[in-house]
């Protein structure tokens, strides 16, 4: 058994099983077995896979082999060639307030054994320290550092601030991240010390909007509904109110500016002693 590597890939060579030895409808349980018997020395087995079984040295994708009717069996005899390649790792980049040029995403995927050779974010008033395996702690990763480990995972940038920069929150209209809505408060960028807007850092503000109702529509029954300005979806209803009611006039309401449902009561003096009063009868308003 022997296998050749790169740097990059890893191929193994002149493996002979039988139809007796194994069953070829699974190459996997060979992959499996040729682990089990020590065939892979000097190759570090987690952090590879097999990208598959051929017939021929080469590789070639004619020669790839996906199920036992593409085997060329002589007597008992079948001979396979397995190529192994290196895990692809995905990398996620946490920035810790920074940022990525434009155009960098802040996940890469690196192979198993390469160098991480990542890129450098920025950030207002600090500099960059490096990439560390860790938020706090850690190990420094450097350019030329070997990714060793097998599995996905996350790398820490690490800043240091720099002599006269500091953040503040200040309130300012060409800091405004978000506008404040009716239920929700305003966002602002973070300012610095020397002026600057810190587009990567942010603080909410406790100034909501607050709902305007403004104009209110009649509802034909004492009450009117207020549909907000700043949110559509946002309606109150309540009785109308205010004004005086006048013999045969009703009250008008401050708010919709519609005639309340309840008419004044009328007193009318008559010969005798007795006193008559009429009262207004209870009826909604017509709708026009």
């Amino acid at each position: 058994m022997e296998y050749k590597t790169d740097g990059t890939s890893a191929i193994l060579t002149d493996y002979t099983t039988t139809l007796d030895d194994y069953d070829l409808r699974g190459f996997g349980a060979i992959f499996q077995a040729l682990q089990a018997a020590g065939m892979f020395t000097g190759l570090d087995e987690a952090g590879s896979v097999l990208d598959g079984w051929y017939k021929a040295y080469s590789f070639a994708d004619t020669d790839r082999v996906a199920d036992i009717s593409q085997l060329t069996v002589t007597g008992k005899r079948v001979d396979l060639y397995g190529k192994i390649i290196p895990k692809t790792i995905t990398i996620t980049l946490e920035l810790g307030g920074g940022e990525l040029p434009e155009g960098v995403s802040s996940t890469v995927t690196r192979t198993y054994g390469s160098w991480y050779d990542l890129p450098k974010p920025t950030r207002h008033g600090y500099s960059f320290t490096y990439w560390f395996t860790a938020e706090t702690g850690g190990s420094e990763i450097f350019p030329a550092t070997r990714i060793m480990q097998t599995t996905d995972h996350t790398v820490y940038a690490r800043w240091k601030q720099i002599a006269g920069h500091s953040p503040v929150r200040e309130q300012k209209p060409e800091a405004l991240a978000k506008a404040a809505t009716c239920t929700e408060n305003a966002v602002y960028y973070m300012s610095c010390s020397c002026g600057e807007i810190i587009k990567t850092e942010t603080f909410t503000a406790e100034n909501t909007a607050g709902h305007d109702y403004g104009n209110w529509t009649s509802n034909h029954d004492g009450t009117h509904t207020g549909v907000c300005s700043r949110n559509a979806s946002h309606t109150v209803t309540e009785a109308c109110s205010g004004g005086s009611a006048y013999c045969m006039e009703r009250a008008v309401c401050e708010k919709c500016k519609t005639g309340t449902a309840s008419l004044a009561a009328i007193s009318l003096a008559v010969t005798g002693s007795a006193t008559i009063h009429i009262i207004g009868m209870n009826v909604p308003d017509a709708k026009a």
